[in-house]
């Protein structure tokens, strides 16, 4: 059962008992009403009543059952409401323990009427019982409520005057208005700041103009409450549709030194008055104050419809700097003809952060057309780092129909700069149709747009562009480019189907290759991988040519499985020179790790092996940062075994606890006990706070699993 708290708030929720009983009662009428007609259900309730006249604090409640139950049958049928209502107004009157005027007063909340009244206003006077009896004043219907409700405000000590005020309020009754009022001339601070919220709540005009009639003399002390209550008052004539009475109360607070009243008074004005609402936004955006500007920049994406806005825009050039990119931010989520048209006359700004508010805009408003300036945008010198990555980033975002064929058409462009800046876009948006195009441009006599156009192709490259790419590869000197079009060849060829065929056009290649030739096919034949293509490298690693040999081992090195791992060990092991070894040795640690998640045992063998190998402090952190792939207990072991290498002791100490935090499930003992050790050995305080957070949870974890055993069980 619900009880009122002292300010007459139900606890649970809004829902008052009155509104409980109409869910309820449907469901237990069918089960009641016929029972009262029974002389054993009518000997129920009158043994209910009796049990009430006793009742106190620790009884059993279920002996007052049958009178809920009679309660809640009875809804709608009022010569049976009223004589349950008479019933209980008796034992109220009665001398009977608190606890059963307490339930009383509760039930009278739910089925009280007006000759309730009396009764429960006598109570207003008693300490124990007086938020009950205000609580059920509050709802029960009628004049009469109300009426005693007002002339308690007159007569009652402080405290309890403020619940009513508060009563007077909820219940929404015009007829408190003049009492409500009169106490607003109260030297109370206290009870003006109540009678204020009260007549905020109560409906029609007279009600809120008391409240902006005290707006206007209110002290210091109840000030900042009446313009609370002035905005409360506003938004309710708002509601009313009082549009007139609305916007009056909203002017009041227009000016207000408080930002969230100047915001709900806009917001406010802006619907009460609709017709003035472009110019208080023009007006606020041009206000030499960031609050204002923001304020009304929000309020226009929030409360502007199209055609205000359009209008807005027209306006737009006439704000100070700072409006217009406060207006530009705000809006840069909305789609727009008329935002459109503002972005791109405000990309001709003298300003940049204008500029860069309105390419923000673009990204959803835009258009194709605007690819061409936001692409000049993004390759301007003189434009800023900011401008020029916002140009980057709305040319990657616009999706308005026609935009990857605009962008297709401007890597024609003479300019290099905006090609460049055309590439990186097409490349973000995963544009294939440019890639024929990219194709030309990796010939292009500028560097510049020559190296974006080969780190482009490893991205777009598709298999119709296989022998134009291998006859370029051959072409390029060693170095970055060739290493790019080697990356652009393998992605070619891994898009030919079916499989087994993806190593032909290079294999066909290099069989009437040259020396030169040969020795830039090899790297890139290793990257498309296949039998065919190892059993060819493996014939060029007995060729006499040194630099063929080498060729084939970088084949080997750049192989895209590990299928070549054991015979990269090999070479680490036996090859003919340090660098041969070397290489060989950083290609297994590469390949062999693709194990990590089928085989980790092997892996963290392959890998302890190849650390004994190693010579160079740079392939052994290497190796040691391959070891996190294969999360076993060796690999756990040999990571910590390393701790104590003051070279490496970084290194091991970052590969213990990422494997020890991807084992905390799998192997908690052992992922617990490597975290602790890493907890003693380092002496970085941000390494030992995340080793502690990653124990605390470990712990948790525990205790969850162990308090819901018993319940599995």
């Amino acid at each position: 059962m619900q009880r009122f708290s002292s300010s007459g708030r139900a606890y649970g929720g809004k829902a008052t008992l009155r509104a409980v009983a109409v869910i309820l009662s449907a469901t237990l009428s069918a089960w009641w009403l016929p029972a009262i007609a029974s002389a054993q259900q009518a000997d129920a309730l009158e043994n209910a009543f009796a049990a009430l006249r006793t009742y106190d604090w620790g009884t059993p409640m279920a002996q007052l059952v049958p009178i809920d139950a009679a309660i809640l049958a009875t809804y709608g049928r009022t010569e049976l409401r009223q004589d349950l209502e008479n019933r209980l107004l008796e034992v109220l009157a009665s001398d009977v323990p608190l606890a059963a005027r307490n339930y009383v007063c509760r039930q009278l909340a739910v089925i009280g009427s007006p000759r309730s009244v009396p009764a429960l206003e006598r109570l207003l006077d008693d300490p124990q019982l007086a938020h009950l009896a205000r609580g059920a004043l509050e709802v029960i219907p009628g004049p009469e409520a109300t009426a005693a409700l007002c002339a308690a405000t007159s007569r009652l000590a402080a405290e309890r005057r403020l619940g009513v005020i508060h009563s007077l309020g909820r219940r929404g009754d015009t007829a408190a208005v003049a009492t409500v009022t009169a106490l607003l001339d109260d030297s109370d601070p206290q009870l003006v700041a109540a009678s204020l919220i009260a007549l905020a709540r109560l409906p029609g005009s007279e009600s809120a103009q008391a409240v902006l009639d005290y707006l206007r003399r209110a002290s210091p002390d109840t000030l900042l409450d009446a313009k609370h209550a002035a905005l409360q008052a506003a938004q309710r004539l708002l509601a009313a549709n009082k549009l007139r009475e609305a916007a009056a109360a909203f002017t009041l607070l227009e000016q207000d030194d408080a930002q969230h009243l100047r915001c709900a008074a806009l917001q406010g004005l802006v619907q009460a008055e609709p017709e003035r609402a472009v110019a208080r936004w023009t007006a606020a955006l041009s206000k030499p104050d960031d609050a204002w500007q923001r304020l009304a920049a929000e309020s226009i994406r929030a409360e502007a419809s199209d055609d205000q806005l359009a209008a807005v825009c027209v306006m737009i050039p006439n704000v100070p700097t700072l409006g217009r990119v406060r207006f530009f931010e705000a809006l840069r989520q909305r789609p727009s003809i008329a935002l459109r048209s503002a972005a791109l006359g405000a990309l001709q700004d003298a300003d940049l952060d204008v500029q860069r508010a309105a390419v923000d805009v673009l990204g959803v408003s835009g258009e194709s057309p605007d690819v061409a300036p936001l692409a000049r945008l993004a390759a301007s010198a003189g434009a800023g780092t900011a401008l020029r990555e916002a140009a980057e980033r709305t040319l990657v975002q616009l999706q308005a129909p026609g935009v990857d064929d605009a962008l297709v058409q401007l890597l024609a462009d003479a300019d290099p700069a905006v090609c460049t800046a055309a590439i990186r876009a097409v490349v973000a948006r995963e544009t294939l149709e440019a890639a024929p195009q990219l194709l030309r441009l990796a010939r292009s006599d500028d560097p510049s747009v020559r190296l974006e156009a080969l780190t482009a192709l490893p991205a777009l490259a598709d298999a119709s562009m296989a022998k134009a790419l291998i006859d370029l590869l051959t072409e390029t000197p060693a170095g970055r480019e060739r290493e790019l079009l080697e990356r652009a060849v393998a992605r070619s060829c891994g898009q030919i189907t079916p499989p087994d065929d993806q190593a032909a056009p290079l294999l066909a290649a290099l069989a009437r290759a040259d020396l030169a030739r040969q020795i830039a096919l090899l790297p890139a034949l290793g990257r498309v991988g296949g039998t065919q293509a190892l059993a060819s490298i493996e014939q060029a690693m007995d060729d006499p040519d040194a630099a063929v040999r080498e060729a084939a081992l970088r084949g080997l090195c750049n192989w895209p499985d590990d299928q070549v791992a054991d015979r990269l060990l090999e070479l680490a092991r036996t090859g003919q020179s340090e660098s041969q070894r070397t290489r060989a040795l950083r290609g297994y640690a590469r390949v062999i790790a693709r194990r990590g998640p089928q085989q980790p045992q092997q892996v963290a063998d392959g890998l302890r092996q190849a650390l004994e190998l190693a010579t160079r402090l740079e392939d052994r952190r290497l190796i040691l940062s391959r070891l996190t792939a294969a999360r076993c207990i060796e690999s756990l072991n040999l990571a910590l075994s390393l701790v104590a290498d003051p070279q490496l002791a970084a290194d091991a100490l970052d590969a213990t606890v990422s494997l020890a935090e991807g084992m905390k499930q799998s192997h908690p003992a052992e992922a617990r006990a490597a975290l602790q050790q890493a907890r003693a050995r380092t002496d970085n305080p941000e390494l030992q706070l995340y080793i502690d957070k990653l124990l605390w949870n470990m712990q948790l974890r525990e205790q969850e699993q162990a308090a819901s055993a018993p319940a599995r069980e």
